[in-house]
């Protein structure tokens, strides 16, 4: 959806001077998809099908989102005079606010670069971040559990956290937060976990 938003201006790209659309172009880069088929399709095995591919829910980013608004309202409360301060003031609350505008840029960048992969034996969470990709997998095979849960805001926004727990020694658990659709996503993928019956 945020790709969607951004790519708007692009139809107005005639009336932009370069350096802006140069700009913009980097933007759209940075937040569209970042993550490209082929990179995923050398870590998924030949006779693996890739049945479920998503992003996590773009709710990730609304923590830092929320400080940079609210620190956005702070600089105008206090530039404005309704609140009687010194330059200092005003100096620092600039500077932090620069500063949640690039903890914003870098919570896209990195909710842009992950995806969860459920295939046809396994699921897999893709992390590409700057240059280093880590992934990790768990086999249908491993499992043993799968619960999710939903806080009353993963409820409203419409995400969840999932919670394997996977067998032998030390019973390991492995979290994966901000999953779009859970209650679909968690009937497919404990269909994918047990065994079909004919």
């Amino acid at each position: 959806m945020l790709s969607a938003l951004l790519l708007l201006p692009l139809r107005v790209m005639d009336f932009i001077p370069d350096t802006r659309r140069l700009a913009l172009a980097w933007a759209l880069k940075l937040a569209g998809d970042t993550v490209e088929a082929t990179s995923i399709d050398q870590y998924i095995l030949p006779y693996e099908e890739i049945l479920i591919q998503l992003r996590k829910h773009p709710a990730m980013i609304i923590y830092p989102v929320i400080l940079a608004i609210a620190d956005g309202i702070a600089l105008t409360i206090i530039g404005v005079g309704l609140v009687p301060a010194g330059t200092i003031a005003i100096s620092v609350s600039g500077a932090a606010f620069a500063l949640l505008l690039l903890y914003v840029l870098g919570a896209v960048f990195v909710w842009g670069r992950i995806l969860v992969i459920a295939t046809d034996s396994r699921v897999i969470v893709f992390r590409k971040l700057s240059g280093r990709t880590r992934i990790k997998s768990i086999p249908f095979a491993d499992l043993i559990s799968l619960n999710h849960k939903r806080t009353p805001l993963a409820r409203l926004l419409g995400y969840g956290t999932f919670f394997f727990e996977m067998s032998g020694s030390g019973r390991r658990k492995w979290r994966v937060s901000y999953v779009p659709y859970p209650e679909q996503i968690y009937l497919e993928v404990l269909g994918m976990m047990l065994p079909t019956e004919v």
